[in-house]
């Protein structure tokens, strides 16, 4: 649960009745070998936001298979733009303190997928510790962000480093 970084945004195509195109990613796929999961939600909307997000108040995981819907950006040093849009599914399997997720994500003609264990403790954080492909190999690297769970509907606050750029990600079950 984790960015792509790239430029641009949604691009149109597909024939067949298959996705179009979503993104221009066009780097080397990490960790297909890590599940089977395609990347089928829509392209998500990005916006780019000053201020700050409503506080992560955390709430129970459960199972079921999320998309990526929306991600705002709060505070991009640029004013944003160089943001690439992708597809992303997350099947979260197991509830309570401690359960898998295996995700997968589509940027262009980039395909990432990912498998992990997420731990949550009493506040509004979880710790992802990736599992397949092995951090530095490709993978996330893990680590630790707060959420918010409300119906249904995961939001994923990602700190984006040092710059005070806050990305706040919405992945809505299906």
């Amino acid at each position: 649960m984790s960015g792509t970084s790239g430029t641009g945004g949604a691009a149109s195509g597909g024939t067949g009745g298959g996705l179009a195109v979503c993104g221009n990613n066009t780097g080397a796929d990490e960790g297909v070998a890590c599940n089977a999961i395609v990347p089928s939600g829509p392209c998500p909307t990005i916006t780019f936001a000053t201020g700050s997000p409503a506080a992560a108040t955390g709430g129970p995981w459960t199972a079921g298979t999320y998309e990526l819907t929306s991600r705002t950006i709060y505070n991009a040093p640029d004013g944003g733009g160089e943001e690439s849009a992708r597809r992303e599914t997350v099947v979260v399997t197991g509830s309570g303190n401690s359960f898998t997720v295996e995700m997968a994500q589509q940027s262009g003609t980039m395909l990432r997928r990912q498998s992990g264990t997420v731990t949550t403790s009493g506040t509004p954080q979880f710790t992802f510790t990736p599992t397949c492909p092995p951090a530095g190999d490709g993978g996330d690297s893990g680590g630790t962000m707060d959420y918010t769970i409300s119906g249904s509907t995961i939001s994923i606050y990602d700190m984006g480093g040092s710059n005070g750029t806050i990305r706040v990600d919405v992945y809505t079950k299906r």
